[in-house]
């Protein structure tokens, strides 16, 4: 046995009696408080305490983001990032909304309104469009084109058989004067 190992053990035995009754005095009085405050914290303290933090976030930045970008809560890189968000959440709520409530969506927001100043030509032009891509839309799903080409043909074959048979009634008439 040696100092060392008698100094060791009775280290131990006080560390193992301060930790089971949570009271650290005996160990703070016989070997000095072990814990060291980083300078970060004293920075951090000061700053919190005066409220000027320009002092800290020079030494360590600032774990906030900083960005101009800021709306809503979030953060974006880039103007044009949150003005896609801004966006998404207008057509969300333009989405939901039943036929009133998105008229006045669109009153309160008119940059979202590209066809107010729409003339019914223009409104014409824009339902045949929209027909014509939806019919080219549908006659690419499966078998769609086939089966409406068949149905056209029978509709075609009655007509032009009902027709013919009304001309034949109409010539056969007989009419009495």
């Amino acid at each position: 046995m040696n100092p060392a190992s008698v100094n060791k053990a009775d280290r131990q035995a006080t560390y193992l009696e301060a930790k089971r009754t949570g009271d650290w005095s005996a160990w703070r009085a016989a070997y000095g408080d072990t814990r060291k405050v980083s300078e970060k914290k004293i920075a951090y303290d000061a700053a919190k305490k005066s409220g000027d933090w320009s002092a800290y976030r020079k030494s360590y930045g600032s774990t906030m983001k900083e960005t101009p970008f800021q709306y809503d809560g979030k953060f974006f890189k880039s103007a044009e990032s949150m003005q896609k968000y801004k966006d998404g959440q207008f057509w969300g709520k333009y989405a939901a909304a039943d036929k009133a409530e998105r008229k006045k969506l669109l009153a309160q927001n008119a940059q979202y309104n590209q066809r107010s100043s729409w003339t019914n030509e223009m409104w014409d032009a824009w339902k045949s469009d929209s027909k014509r891509k939806q019919v080219t839309k549908s006659r690419g799903w499966g078998n769609f084109a086939a089966t409406q080409d068949a149905n056209i043909a029978a509709n075609k074959q009655k007509a032009a058989a009902f027709l013919s048979k009304r001309a034949a009634v109409k010539s056969r008439r007989l009419t009495w004067s």
